[in-house]
């Protein structure tokens, strides 16, 4: 019979009595299949060995190339310059890495030179946008005003801000600022007189020390012991808060003194009423001052030499500072 693995005639022995079996089939017996495997592992141990004999032949001869190499880099004989003389001619094939880092650098340096530029443009213009509240800052602001003795210091006040009962209480005063008006300050400004003002508004918040004094004379007869002064800060959608009050009394010393020989001009006694404090202001806050409404009305003298009303800015704001820009 025909063996299925050697496929070829074979002549197939009984394993019980040794005699040739007729009349059956190939069944793939051991015996063929081991002497198949042993082939078998015969031939891919033939194959691994020549891939080692063509893998060691590989290695040596780059072995070779590279001490070629060495010794004419050595010996500064180069070879293969035709074959490098190409590269080198495109570099970017050769060093691939180096020119994309170096392109990186250069975008970068570009991009933190613009980025320069801007910072640099933008801290000019802050500077130059706030150099007048740095300044403001530097002189420390302050305000000195003296009182207004002229016939319109008894005209009733025209100005919305303050309600009718404060009108006919306010002082008015003169600016001594050759500069007005201070941009350091804002002014609430008698309505029929823009030089006379009624009252300061804060635009650079802070620790400020204010300060106030008037001349009072009592009545001629009689006694009116409720002659006084008192400073107020107004804010926006709050009652006016009063901030220095003070009196004295006058009573029965408003006649004159009797004439002396030496002077001919006649004189009454008189009284001041001054206060100072320091506060803290905030944005837009309104100071004035005014006639307490427990105090008579008449005899205050406007003597802008002994009448004034002033502020000074002492400690800003750290939060003032901090912005550069005020209210």
């Amino acid at each position: 019979m025909e063996c299925k693995v050697q496929k070829r005639s074979v002549i197939v022995i009984n394993d019980k009595d040794g005699s040739p079996a007729t009349g059956q089939t190939c069944a793939s017996c051991s015996r063929c299949c081991s002497k198949f495997i042993s082939w078998t592992n015969l031939g891919l141990l033939f194959v691994l060995f020549v891939s080692n004999i063509f893998l060691h032949y590989k290695c040596m001869q780059i072995s070779n190339e590279l001490s070629v190499l060495q010794q004419s880099q050595k010996r500064e004989i180069p070879p293969l310059a035709s074959q490098l003389t190409s590269s080198l001619q495109n570099p970017a094939s050769v060093f691939p890495h180096q020119n994309k880092e170096r392109s990186i650098r250069k975008r970068n340096y570009r991009q933190t030179r613009r980025r320069r530029r801007e910072i640099l443009n933008q801290l000019e213009i802050t500077t130059q946008r706030n150099r007048d509240a740095i300044s403001r800052i530097l002189s420390r602001p302050a305000i000195h005003m003296r009182g207004s003795d002229g016939a319109e210091s008894d005209a009733v006040i025209q100005n919305r801000l303050f309600s009718t009962s404060e009108r006919t209480t306010l002082f008015r005063w003169n600016h001594q600022d050759p500069s007005y008006p201070n941009p350091s300050f804002q002014y609430v400004n008698e309505v029929q007189d823009s030089t006379k003002i009624l009252a300061v508004n804060i635009t650079n918040p802070g620790l400020y020390l204010i300060y106030s004094q008037v001349v009072i004379k009592g009545p001629y007869s009689g006694f009116d012991p409720a002659y006084g002064v008192e400073t107020v800060r107004r804010r926006q959608s709050l009652p006016p808060e009063v901030l220095l009050r003070s009196y004295v009394t006058q009573d029965g010393r408003g006649s004159a003194y009797p004439n002396m020989a030496s002077n001919t001009t006649t004189r009454y006694p008189v009284d001041f009423i001054n206060h100072i404090g320091m506060f803290e202001l905030q944005c837009d806050d309104i100071i004035y001052v005014r006639i307490p409404s427990q105090s008579s009305h008449g005899n205050y003298l406007r003597i802008p030499e002994q009448t004034y009303f002033g502020l000074e800015l002492i400690k800003p704001k750290i939060s003032y500072l901090e912005q550069l820009y005020g209210c």
